[in-house]
């Protein structure tokens, strides 16, 4: 995400993250405006959260259900409110929120994947963690 912006700030335009406060030290530091995007309290120097985060069996669950999802209206009101004015919004993997934005303010918008599993394919579905078994699905179609 620092490189696509980096890349559209030197074509002259003006780049903002709506990110975790963790990082917006760095952001500034490169030129970028910062806003603090809800939920954050995820923070990545926290090994315990990040362990229950990496557990095969929950942590997918426990992302989605319990942090992204249960927090997707404020995420919506967050995007909604600095998106005023904006050309187009790219939103990265979790960020759901940012489709529903940029529909109902007619903003185009782009999907970065980081992870092979955040971009399926008919052709060559992600195995996921802790489903391993699910795999032989993908021969039925």
């Amino acid at each position: 995400m620092i490189a696509i912006g980096l890349a559209l700030k030197m074509r002259g335009h003006e780049v903002i993250f709506a990110t975790s406060a963790y990082y917006h030290n760095r952001l500034q530091q490169l030129g970028f405006i910062t806003y603090t995007l809800r939920p954050d309290s995820l923070k990545p120097t926290d090994d315990q959260m990040l362990a229950q985060l990496m557990d095969l069996k929950r942590g997918t669950g426990l992302l989605i259900k319990d942090y992204i999802f249960a927090n997707i209206r404020d995420t919506y009101e967050d995007l909604s409110r600095f998106a005023v004015g904006a050309d187009a919004i790219i939103v990265s993997e979790l960020v759901y929120a940012g489709r529903l934005v940029a529909e109902t303010r007619h903003i185009p918008w782009a999907f970065l994947a980081l992870a092979p599993s955040s971009f399926f394919s008919a052709y060559d579905m992600p195995v996921l963690p802790g489903r391993e078994s699910f795999a032989v699905l993908h021969k039925l179609g």
